[in-house]
């Protein structure tokens, strides 16, 4: 009876690969099972397709003037193939996993059906392969990781539910040093930034892209009225103006600095521009040229090699980064300590 529906699931993923325009050959086929899990030779699948057009239960042509013959479906078939295959239930399970929190509320809860039949079928015998690929794949962010901040579930379903349907928000949001404030938002995008959420949006009046964090929001209702969308703002460009990693100013800096050569080794793989260059600069150092936007993630990345750079240009981040050198030295050097405040730790 096993092999029975394993041979019956099987035929259905070959009458689900058959295309209605152009056409499939029988080795693309067999590719194709194997791909989903399916186990069985190339002279099995030419037989399906031979028995699938001579029966006349399904309106299949295959071009005998091609070689190798390519079958497709008749231009005006009417048919409905009642399953999904290896590869679509794999990229369903992947799908909840992970864009949870960022695909709307409804558009989830409709096609949970879908993934727990998804879920199913990859458990079964035939896709055992596929069913472990899910266990295989994991992403990490690069930077510390922290637990995700709570986001209120109402608030998170108005939020995207506005974005969807483009209406403004009228919101309660906490700034992290001040009281909280209204504004009347126009959402423009959601962003995830290392299990954070941002409501990309503008505020009141003003057309300003701004970045609203989901779990500093203390109400948030969806308006009737239409959000008012700048016709020329665009999530791929805010993204490459580097708007996330908290700009200090608008115009690149020429970025100079001497680095261990292990501790940098891998911006000779992946570089920090496009101009970038690293060149030999004594035993054991290199030295990094490259020109880039000027930012608080850039000190952040530069804070954490310590001992192991050594800025030279621009020269007021070479002093910013020697005055903070000075402040770590004074709270760790006990003879200073007394100048923070604290007594000398024992």
């Amino acid at each position: 009876m096993k092999q029975q529906t394993e041979i019956l699931f099987r035929q259905i993923a070959m009458l689900r690969m058959i295309p209605r325009k152009g056409g499939i050959t029988a080795r693309q086929i067999h590719q194709l099972l194997a791909d989903d899990g399916f186990s069985v030779d190339l002279r099995t699948v030419q037989r399906d397709l031979k028995t699938f057009t001579e029966s006349g239960l399904f309106p299949l042509d295959v071009d005998e003037s091609s070689k190798p013959h390519q079958w497709y479906w008749q231009t005006d078939a009417v048919i409905e193939i009642p399953t999904m295959s290896g590869s679509e239930a794999l990229a369903f399970v992947m799908l909840d996993r992970h864009l949870q929190g960022v695909l709307p509320p409804n558009l989830l809860s409709s096609i949970q059906p879908h993934v727990q039949h998804a879920e199913k079928l990859l458990q079964q015998h035939k896709h055992q392969r596929l069913a472990r690929w899910s266990e295989k794949i994991a992403m990490l962010p690069r930077a510390m990781r922290f637990l995700p901040a709570k986001v209120d579930h109402e608030i998170h379903a108005n939020v995207i539910r506005a974005l969807l349907d483009e209406k403004q928000l009228e919101v309660v949001y906490q700034p992290r040093a001040e009281g909280a404030r209204q504004y009347v938002l126009n959402p423009l995008s959601l962003v995830v930034q290392d299990g954070v959420m941002f409501l990309v949006a503008s505020a009141n009046d003003y057309n300003d892209p701004l970045h609203f964090v989901l779990h500093r929001f203390k109400s948030a209702e969806v308006s009737t009225k239409a959000a008012r969308i700048p016709p020329d703002f665009s999530l791929k460009q805010h993204l490459q103006s580097q708007a996330f990693d908290f700009p200090l100013q608008e115009k690149l800096i020429r970025l100079v600095a001497i680095f261990d050569r292990y501790g940098i080794y891998h911006l000779h793989e992946t570089p920090l521009s496009e101009d970038q260059s690293l060149e030999a600069y004594a035993e054991g150092l290199e030295k990094l040229t490259a020109t880039v936007m000027d930012t608080l993630a850039l000190r952040r990345w530069l804070l954490g090699f310590g001992e192991r750079v050594e800025i030279l240009e621009p020269l007021e981040l070479r002093e910013e980064f020697a005055h903070s050198a000075a402040e770590m030295h004074a709270k760790y050097n006990p003879a200073e300590s007394a100048a923070w405040g604290r007594a000398p730790c024992a």
